[in-house]
């Protein structure tokens, strides 16, 4: 009995003290190209965390400077992308899984948009949406970090089951092009 409560005791201040992440299903290329309502690559030029309103949670907003308009269409040239989480002072909210940038980042992201105020998913974006908050579609599976040699990769999430439907690496070029083709295919097939 008592090696038992001392097991029980560890394993309990393990998780305590061990950082955990949410595991996600895995989600393909073809998959996030169905979900999101552009696809983009460019490099992140700002980050804030903020109260959101009601000071019920913290959000953390970036500017991503679009170099390239991979699939879709978003006004301008600069898009605002958001997800729960940050810190603000001396208080933090950690959300498991999502897509975590710094200013500098090179990167490619799905993209949908995001409801005033929220990070809930809004209508499906048009020629007629001035600017707007974007949200990443799949929260980290979303976003590929873009390295100076033009490597593509995604990092930071854990998934269960089918991990190998995910394009985890692979050249800028490659992916771009994948992508094009599967969002053309998207437009056959929407109604």
């Amino acid at each position: 009995m008592n090696r038992y409560c001392l097991l029980c005791v560890g394993l309990l201040v393990a998780m305590m003290v061990l950082p955990c992440r949410a595991v996600m299903e895995p989600l393909s290329t073809e998959e996030l190209v169905m979900a999101a309502d552009a696809v983009v690559v460019g490099r992140v030029t700002a980050k804030q965390a903020a109260w959101a309103p009601g000071h019920s949670k913290i959000v953390t907003t970036y500017q991503v400077l679009i170099t390239e308009m991979v699939a879709g269409y978003l006004p301008g040239s600069v898009v605002e992308v958001q997800h729960d989480g940050g810190v603000v002072g001396e208080v933090g909210q950690q959300v498991s899984d999502v897509a975590e940038m710094k200013a500098g980042d090179n990167v490619l992201l799905f993209l949908s948009p995001t409801l005033s105020g929220s990070t809930a998913p809004a209508s499906r974006l048009s020629k007629n949406t001035p600017g707007g908050i974007c949200h990443v579609v799949g929260q980290a599976q979303g976003r590929y970090f873009i390295s100076a040699d033009g490597v593509a990769s995604k990092r930071g999430y854990d998934v269960i089951g089918a991990s190998e439907k995910i394009d985890v690496k692979l050249s800028r070029g490659t992916l771009v092009a994948k992508i094009r083709a599967l969002w053309s295919t998207k437009a056959v097939s929407a109604p």
